[in-house]
């Protein structure tokens, strides 16, 4: 026979479940959105580096002046020539570093690198966020030099 006092709510052992299968799925998608927050930054790094590479042989084959502005707060890099070539923004929070003869350095004021058909060796910079990193290193085929601002 049915008794309405023990069909008015859930069990222990059913709330205990919901809440086990909530945890789990929530567990899942913290874990999802981190990878895809790394995989963005991971991107836009590779972006920045095919972007220098471009502007690396543009000016060995043409001898057009190209400069890569880094500001020091490192929220976007700018690659221009005559006229605006390309503008990244990077994630609010972003650091980077410069690696000069072995040592990582952080940038303290902006980083200009500047080319005009020249070949000389660009540094590996290194960007980092939250606790992802992902690094530029363009020895190979790159006209820039660094110069004051």
């Amino acid at each position: 026979m049915w008794d309405a006092r023990r069909s008015k709510g859930f069990t222990l052992i059913e709330v205990m479940v919901a809440v086990i299968i909530i945890a789990i799925v929530s567990g899942l998608g913290i874990l999802w959105v981190g990878q895809i927050q790394k995989n963005m930054f991971k991107k836009k790094i590779e972006e920045i580096a095919v972007y220098i590479k471009y502007a690396s042989i543009r000016s060995l084959i043409s001898g057009d002046k190209v400069n890569i502005i880094i500001p020091f707060n490192c929220t976007e890099v700018i690659i221009q020539t005559d006229k605006l070539l390309r503008r990244v923004e990077l994630p609010q929070g972003t650091k980077c570093y410069i690696y000069r003869e072995g040592n990582r350095l952080p940038i303290e004021g902006p980083l200009f690198f500047t080319s005009s058909g020249g070949v000389s060796s660009f540094p590996t910079i290194s960007f980092t966020w939250k606790n992802f990193s992902s690094s530029i290193n363009s020895t190979r085929l790159s006209p820039f030099k660094e110069v004051s601002p």
